[in-house]
């Protein structure tokens, strides 16, 4: 990670809960999402679980785009993401993928807030196809299974422990 990065020098705590119950598919994505990809060990992972799958890195800070693209590189991965610094899901095209994962953040300053991950999670079901699903993790206390249920039409939890949860929302419609 980038110096002023979230989480700077280690992987946070969520994401290495989210690895450790990463989503399994009969089949392949068509193509997946890393929303907020930091780093972009999630992406890193879905590269090499689905090595035939496009994977776009999105993330609204620079530092983090530049880390994902180098920790492509250096795990032997140059090539297979397309990055783009944006804000949420702008400019990708509408039903255009099947898959997104997100560790979304929770805080705007400091306080806790679901302005942020409102506005990913309302960009990730706009992208997804129909049948389409979004994997978040989660801590705990925040509410966003009722939430993605609304805007979603199905959330389930797919994992949790004592601090954190992995939701699965699926577009319905």
């Amino acid at each position: 990670n980038n110096a002023n990065g979230f989480s700077f020098g280690k992987i946070d705590f969520g994401t290495l809960f989210f690895l450790d119950h990463f989503p399994r598919f009969k089949n392949q994505p068509e193509k997946v999402i890393d929303l907020g990809c930091g780093d972009g060990s999630l992406a890193l992972l879905a590269a090499e679980k689905w090595p035939e799958s496009p994977i776009i890195c999105v993330d609204n800070s620079y530092l983090a785009v530049d880390s994902a693209k180098e920790n492509f590189k250096i795990n032997g991965y140059e090539g297979r993401s397309e990055f783009k610094v944006t804000d949420c899901l702008t400019g990708i095209d509408a039903k255009s993928a099947d898959l997104i994962l997100c560790n979304p953040p929770f805080h705007e300053y400091h306080a806790v807030s679901m302005g942020v991950a409102g506005r990913m999670f309302k960009d990730a079901y706009r992208v997804l196809k129909s049948g389409g699903s979004l994997f978040i993790v989660k801590n705990k206390h925040l509410g966003y299974q009722s939430y993605l249920k609304t805007l979603f039409g199905e959330c389930k939890t797919i994992a949790g422990n004592k601090k954190y949860e992995i939701l699965k929302a699926v577009k319905v419609i």
